[in-house]
């Protein structure tokens, strides 16, 4: 059996709406017999190469729910694309040197970028350690309603404080056109039995503030997606393979 590594690349696109943080991703495929010292060549290259102050943020998450269940997630933030230019590139050379030969096989990079009027996330680095996460896939010339919907949710999570930690991330390079993460995390797994008390609150909030559209809005939003491409996954946070790492 083999594991894979993801590492995203987030990256902009122009779907009427604004976009702030990038980064980056890769998949990387290895033997089970080796998943330790990976994991370990992972964790050592992030504190060596990857400790910076100037906005350098590296997350490596393992998928706990989904098709890929076992593999690791390797997500890159950076403010801009000549951010990650500005990077140091010895952590590069360090990696395909010690890192490389343990991987089996490479699916490619894909960019996206924060869409950040379609979040609400208060949360510090680090401090969720369990993330749902939900891949939609956006028909063409059907983005208005989806982005309408998802900034909404937005606002209605906003004006509820700290009951939802959502982030919204915009495929745009390398990747499927029209392709969208939506993620929900939280601080362990009671998160999620959480849910079905918070999300009726969005739901409420929601109507309230644009006059009772929720299901109309909800229903136009499962319209503008895809049959296909739309599943989901659970990811849990790495902190020994990530920085910055959290303080508590």
């Amino acid at each position: 059996m083999k594991r894979i590594i993801n590492t995203f690349l987030f990256l902009s696109l122009a779907f009427s709406t604004a976009f702030a943080q990038v980064g980056r991703i890769m998949y990387l495929d290895f033997n089970t017999t080796d998943a330790n010292e990976v994991k370990s060549l992972i964790g050592e290259k992030t504190k060596k190469f990857n400790n910076t102050l100037e906005g350098e943020k590296i997350y490596t998450f393992q998928v706990a729910a989904g098709e890929k269940n076992g593999q690791l997630v390797r997500f890159l933030y950076a403010d801009s694309f000549g951010q990650i230019e500005a990077y140091p590139k010895k952590g590069n050379e360090w990696w395909w040197k010690n890192v490389s030969p343990k991987i089996t096989n490479s699916s490619g990079t894909e960019f996206l970028q924060y869409a950040e009027d379609a979040s609400h996330n208060i949360a510090k680095p680090g401090e969720n350690k369990v993330w749902k996460v939900l891949f939609y896939k956006i028909k063409p010339r059907e983005g208005e309603k989806f982005w309408r919907y998802r900034k909404s949710v937005a606002k209605a999570a906003a004006e509820l404080g700290d009951e939802i930690s959502l982030r919204v991330w915009s495929s745009s390079i390398g990747g499927i056109p029209g392709r969208v993460l939506v993620t929900y995390a939280h601080k362990d797994y009671s998160g999620l039995d959480n849910e079905s008390e918070s999300w009726p609150k969005v739901v409420k909030k929601y109507d309230e503030m644009f006059n009772g559209d929720y299901n109309a809005d909800n229903v136009a939003f499962s319209k503008s997606l895809e049959m296909w491409g739309n599943y989901s996954e659970l990811w849990r946070f790495l902190p020994e393979l990530s920085l910055p790492v959290p303080s508590s």
